[in-house]
């Protein structure tokens, strides 16, 4: 559907969820359903509590740690509310600055990428490595969330997209 459409029409059970050319679809989905159907390796859906609002920036639980959310405008969140982080697969990055420890659940080099498949204390997270390298099984790794492209969904089950911004 990304290569050959202008435009992309996603349906679930009968009701439209989002009807769009496909790079909008890719990178402002209208809530978990379209973000998941949509790129390949899927996008990373880790349930996440936020801790603190104010303004357009949101921490959040993440792991035993904590992320900040910086979206560009006012977030509708409040303390408490479980949400859905939104990462894709490209924006995760080894970096041994990185304050996210994950272990390497599995490998899949293709040549001029791998596809890692994380576990990052019990959450399987997918990261997409360029070039043509391979990692052992239970190797630790630092990461890095990159770009303002990432997403905030609702987690009350119906997921509608709340905000996209940066995560660091």
């Amino acid at each position: 559907a990304m290569t050959l459409s202008t435009r992309i029409c996603l349906i679930k059970q009968g009701l439209l969820q989002q009807y769009a050319p496909p790079l909008e679809v890719y990178n402002a989905p209208a809530n978990t359903f379209v973000a998941d159907f949509i790129g390949s390796p899927n996008i990373n859906l880790l349930p996440v509590k936020v801790q603190e609002v104010k303004g357009g920036t949101a921490v959040l639980n993440l792991a035993r740690g904590s992320v900040k959310f910086i979206a560009q405008e006012a977030l509708p969140l409040q303390a408490g509310q479980e949400v859905i982080l939104g990462i894709r697969p490209e924006n995760v990055a080894l970096d041994e600055t990185g304050e996210l420890t994950a272990k390497v659940y599995s490998t899949l080099p293709s040549g001029m990428e791998t596809v890692l498949r994380l576990d990052l204390e019990g959450m399987r997270l997918t990261e997409v490595v360029f070039g043509s390298v391979d990692f052992k099984v239970n190797e630790e790794v630092k990461l890095k969330i990159k770009s303002d492209k990432n997403l905030l969904f609702a987690g009350d089950g119906e997921g509608k997209c709340l905000a996209r911004g940066e995560v660091y």
